[in-house]
């Protein structure tokens, strides 16, 4: 009768991890979740709420093609460049918004803007990209006049990586 029951619960528990895997991978390839791997910037648009940033960067000088690779890519920008760091960044990233696109579908943001960690990438990204040029036009421990806060690519270049700023 034990035995009975010891096979009743592992079936039970069976069939739940199957239609857990099967779920999740309905929503990995319903969300193109492949695509998160690459590093084509069009895997960014994949979420509707993305239309408009995407847009914007297509227009903008970074997205100009050279040798059939854009420029900078969005994540030539908004990730770290060393390998580990990247990919943890982008585990990150996609579990937020997984979680978001999930349970707060009523709080998305209408208008996004950088969180503080992403603004240090851009900057990061910005230096690393354009350093010959950075280190002989400004001092980047420079404070701005009258303001807290430390000098920043994007201040003054906001519409550089997207036709607005973000």
């Amino acid at each position: 009768m034990q035995s009975s029951s010891k096979n009743s619960t592992f079936m039970w528990f069976l069939v739940v991890v199957v239609i857990i895997i099967v779920a999740a991978g309905y929503t990995f390839y319903n969300a193109k979740g492949m695509s998160y791997f690459s590093d084509d910037s069009a895997a960014c648009n994949n979420c509707h709420v993305m239309n408009d940033v995407y847009a914007s960067w297509r227009k903008s000088a970074h997205s100009r093609e050279i040798n059939g690779k854009p420029i900078a890519s969005c994540n030539d920008c908004h990730l770290p460049n060393e390998f580990v760091d990247k990919w943890i960044a982008k585990a990150q990233s996609g579990v937020s918004h997984a979680y978001a696109f999930t349970f707060k579908l009523d709080d998305l943001p209408q208008n996004f803007t950088a969180t503080k960690m992403s603004k240090n990438m851009v900057q990061a990204n910005c230096v690393r990209c354009h350093s010959q040029m950075v280190s002989v036009v400004v001092n980047p421990t420079t404070k701005i006049n009258h303001a807290n806060e430390q000098l920043s690519c994007v201040k003054c270049h906001a519409s550089v990586g997207h036709t607005r700023g973000f």
